[in-house]
């Protein structure tokens, strides 16, 4: 019994550095990642090799997600504009390329990085919330009140850090703007919107006849 209260007494200062050196790294560890999501990275759409028609799924893969806007419209008296994302290769002047990065989010406990935030083209650039219309399934961007009613987070990125995450899922979508829509407003050819399956209902919520693909959303970092 002496013999193992010695042996448990000279093991204790080794348990104790362990734990220490343990709850070091997670600390390091976790600090990583809080400065890799304040990281400003660009949004780069990818998808199976299976995914669609080739001829589609050729002008989605590799392509970049863009902060634009449709025609301007009244509302409540007021011309405004439905700030949305895209997903081409085509961008015209009037699109500027996801420049983001993770914020707080102000609906979840302080000091969470689980909202997304983008710089807009507007002048001067303004760095803009990013969500989803929980009514459209579409990925939008605006200010504050923009963003109120609708799904804000929480957006994280995946176990490997090289994609974004929407409530713990990759249930992204691309859905194509059909002909009439491409009036010049936004881009030529191979201009497609941003979605979420947030229902996981493969995309019951949007126009069924609508071509429409699943994607993923590949981070990659910002210039500095």
């Amino acid at each position: 019994m002496v013999i193992g209260i010695a042996m448990m007494s000279a093991m204790v200062p080794t348990i104790i550095g362990l734990n220490e050196a343990t709850k070091g790294a997670r600390e390091s560890e976790d600090k990583r990642k809080e400065n890799e999501k304040k990281t400003r990275f660009h949004l780069v759409a990818t998808c199976d090799i299976d995914a669609d028609l080739e001829s589609r799924r050729q002008e989605v893969h590799n392509a970049n997600v863009y902060l634009g806007s449709d025609k301007k419209v009244w509302k409540a008296l007021l011309l405004t504009r439905h700030m949305k994302l895209y997903i081409t290769k085509r961008p015209t002047l009037s699109m500027t390329a996801f420049n983001g990065h993770f914020f707080e989010l102000p609906d979840l406990q302080q000091g969470n990085l689980n909202g997304l935030v983008a710089i807009s083209g507007e002048t001067p650039p303004t760095l803009r919330w990013v969500y989803l219309d929980k009514e459209t399934y579409q990925m939008r961007w605006g200010g504050k009140q923009d963003r109120e009613g609708h799904i804000g987070g929480p957006f994280d990125l995946t176990h490997d850090g090289d994609y974004l995450a929407l409530n713990d899922t990759q249930r992204w979508l691309a859905l194509r703007l059909e002909d009439a829509e491409q009036d010049g407003r936004e881009a030529g050819v191979g201009v497609w919107r941003l979605c979420c399956d947030y229902e996981e209902n493969n995309g019951a919520g949007l126009p069924v006849d609508t071509p429409k693909m699943q994607i993923y959303l590949r981070r990659v970092l910002a210039d500095s």
